[in-house]
């Protein structure tokens, strides 16, 4: 019984200082800065950067495209 018991034990302590090191692990991981690498803009009709959108939605132009109605490549 003494044995089962120990192996318990052993086991449990194991299992405590793996948790720890998973624990600080992750404090490590959050803990660092979050780095945006790069961004896209695809829109339709010859626009390329979100403002070129924006003034073209103000002015209400006529080359302003509208939403496309179907999945790219359909």
């Amino acid at each position: 019984m003494t044995n089962d018991n120990d192996k318990v034990a052993s086991y449990l302590r194991r299992a405590t200082l793996d948790l720890r090191a998973a624990r600080q692990r992750i404090q490590e991981l959050e803990a660092g800065p979050i780095a945006i690498v790069g961004t896209a803009c695809r829109l339709p009709g010859g626009i390329d950067t979100p403002r070129a959108s924006g003034t073209c939605s103000r002015r209400a132009r006529n080359g302003c495209p509208g939403s496309p109605t179907t999945a790219a490549g359909t």
